[in-house]
């Protein structure tokens, strides 16, 4: 399922409105990442758009910043696409398991691709490097989506 919502903007020289494009769609099998086991996954992707002229934004944090623009109206739209965004963009593409992903995101230290490395010396220094036969960064593991969330990414979809 693809669907793209365009959320007008309160006037304003600039931009005139945001393009959101997200798509959730059948992945087969997955292996889970809080079990480690094979499970139907479905995978949510979220794209956005700001037009400016000839030029095109699709930064979250900058989208986020438009968020006064808004109609008052479309706010809670806004802000469950930026949810959703934030939390399973690519949901079937966890480098570390729940724990070792909760891990590095607790103390902050997940940094992206630059610190591969960094974070796998800090998961080895907490001897989580290897999560139940899972070496972290070996395969992408699959989040699943909340249910209540997925059943509200479905609606807005139709």
């Amino acid at each position: 399922m693809l669907k793209t919502i365009t959320l007008q903007l309160k006037p304003n020289k600039n931009a005139r409105h945001i393009n959101f494009e997200i798509e959730l769609e059948k992945q087969g099998t997955a292996r889970e990442w809080e079990t480690l086991e094979e499970v139907e996954a479905v995978r949510l992707s979220v794209r956005g758009s700001i037009r400016k002229g000839s030029g095109c934004c699709q930064m979250q944090d900058h989208i986020r910043g438009y968020r006064a623009r808004v109609r008052k109206a479309d706010l809670p739209l806004f802000d469950f696409i930026l949810y959703i965004w934030d939390k399973y963009h690519l949901n079937d593409l966890k480098a570390g398991t729940k724990q070792q992903e909760a891990i590095l995101s607790a103390t902050n230290h997940k940094g992206g691709a630059s610190s591969y490395k960094e974070d796998c010396d800090f998961l080895a220094s907490l001897d989580l490097l290897t999560d139940r036969g899972y070496k972290y960064g070996s395969s992408w593991l699959y989040m699943p989506i909340e249910a209540e969330d997925l059943a509200k990414i479905e609606e807005l979809l139709k």
